[in-house]
């Protein structure tokens, strides 16, 4: 398990106990590995991932309309199907 996770460095721990499954390496839970690799020092703690969608690309509308967004709603009353649409 150890000289795995050394050939896959850039998996996480759950990642990698998936994988091994998938490939018949071991079978153990995310957890037990997680235990495993940190007991090896093999867990670095405090690294920082790439965030995946940024939101400060986003910017506030600069006038009205610029941006909508609907919403729809499916609701049964009385035996009888509605639909709810709002925007």
């Amino acid at each position: 398990m150890v000289s795995y996770a050394l050939q896959h460095t850039e998996l996480r721990h759950w990642e990698l106990a998936v994988r091994m499954i998938d490939e018949n390496v071991a079978f153990l839970s995310p957890t037990t590995l997680y235990r495993i690799l940190s007991d090896n020092e093999l867990i670095a703690l405090n690294t920082t991932r790439k965030q995946h969608g940024d939101w400060s690309i986003h910017t506030q509308p600069t006038f009205p309309d610029q941006i909508w967004q609907a919403d729809l709603t499916y609701l049964r009353y009385q035996y009888r199907d509605f639909y709810l649409s709002t925007c």
